[in-house]
């Protein structure tokens, strides 16, 4: 008897749209420009009509814009955020994002009314056992190779001594932080918290990746903790910090979305998409959100399955291997490493160093209508002797 398989959502009929943007990236960002091509929504300048499409990036200026312009015109916004693993290191790096989110409702982070992906994971059965094994499966690979929205982190980084309490903090004026019921001053009273809950605990707080590399300021600094505190600025895969931690403290961090992967229910005091179901403790409870999800269903709404009209995308891109700088701290032989210097990039100099690098990372299996393009690493443009790859996105 044939396993028993949970439907794919249907697409709803195509629809002839043009889709426009106000926002420069869209057009001067060759990735973004082509995924969005590829999922139906190439970019284009222009006033759109009543039938078209209007492109938001994230919660900034030119999303508000696209807002305004949807208002007066009738067109249809879609909201566009990275993916949940989006590059090797951040935007500000220079590296552009490996995937995109697509949602026609609200920005995933947008706790103020429902996104598609939270309609999903309120909604649809996520019971089938073929996709809850995949879904296992794929935290099982993510946990093992240490990838995370910004993956490149070394694979020997310096761990505190296990036990200790883990905050998460994040950049000033990110837009999640906002849009997910929270301010500033969450992030002290979530610290505050976390001491008074784990008194004799030693308490360490992790920096943003963006806050590391000096682009923008956190919410902490170690001259104002105490002596039983430590502010962890090195870069460090977030799986050694989850296997070392009694308890996970953060206000709306993507960390712990991947925190409950790994076995926490962490403490959450903003309103981020993967609170209110039951995973985590919630100081600010989603009442809308009364459905109570396991770790692989959350994983499988979120990260595998679709909601809406994207056919399966075939991406041409050229692969960059961070591994052999991370696990082996040399490049291997034939590697050139990328220009920009960053420990932990590294182009792939041979066909066999990018093939076995591609194995790694890529037995997920495949979505075959992905609401976003699902992630692998990918880079730049660059030169190697596998020359460009051809991959299916998808878990």
């Amino acid at each position: 008897m044939a396993p028993h398989r949970d439907p794919e959502p249907k697409p709803a009929a195509p629809i002839a749209r043009q889709a426009f943007s106000f926002a420069l990236g869209a057009f001067t960002q060759r990735r973004i420009n082509r995924i969005l091509d590829l999922a139906g929504h190439a970019p284009r300048l222009g006033w759109p009509g009543p039938s078209d499409q209007i492109l938001a990036w994230g919660n900034g200026v030119s999303a508000k814009r696209g807002a305004w312009v949807a208002a007066v015109t009738g067109a249809q916004l879609l909201h566009i955020e990275d993916a949940f693993l989006r590059s090797v290191l951040p935007g500000r790096s220079g590296h552009a994002p490996l995937g995109l989110l697509i949602d026609p409702q609200a920005c995933h982070f947008d706790a103020s009314r429902p996104s598609a992906l939270e309609d999903l994971l309120n909604t649809y059965s996520l019971e089938c056992p073929a996709l809850l094994e995949r879904s296992a499966a794929a935290m099982a690979r993510i946990a093992k190779h240490k990838l995370t929205k910004y993956s490149g982190v070394p694979r020997d980084a310096l761990c505190p001594k296990p036990g200790f309490v883990l905050v998460i903090d994040q950049t000033r004026g990110d837009a999640s932080i906002e849009k997910g019921a929270a301010n500033a001053q969450t992030f002290q009273q979530m610290l505050a918290a976390a001491r008074a809950e784990h008194p004799t605990a030693h308490i360490v707080i992790k920096t943003h990746p963006e806050t590391q590399l000096g682009y923008r300021a956190g919410h902490f600094s170690a001259e104002a903790l105490d002596d039983d505190m430590e502010l962890l600025t090195h870069a460090i895969a977030p799986q050694d910090l989850f296997a070392a931690a009694r308890a996970v403290y953060t206000v709306t961090s993507q960390m712990g979305f991947e925190a409950i992967w790994a076995g926490h229910r962490p403490v959450i005091f903003g309103q981020p998409f993967y609170a209110g179901w039951g995973l985590t403790q919630d100081m600010q409870p989603i009442h809308r959100r009364g459905r109570s999800l396991t770790p692989a269903q959350l994983f499988a709404g979120a990260m595998i399955y679709t909601r809406s009209g994207m056919t399966r995308a075939e991406i041409r891109f050229a692969v960059w291997s961070m591994s052999w700088i991370n696990w082996r701290q040399k490049p291997a032989p034939g590697a050139t490493i990328m220009p920009d210097g960053k420990r932990g990039v590294l182009a792939c100099g041979s066909a066999s160093h990018c093939r076995s690098f591609l194995a790694a990372i890529t037995r997920f299996g495949f979505n075959q209508n992905p609401t976003h393009i699902s992630p692998l690493w990918l880079g730049a443009p660059a030169r190697t002797k596998m020359g460009f790859i051809t991959s299916k996105m998808g878990f």
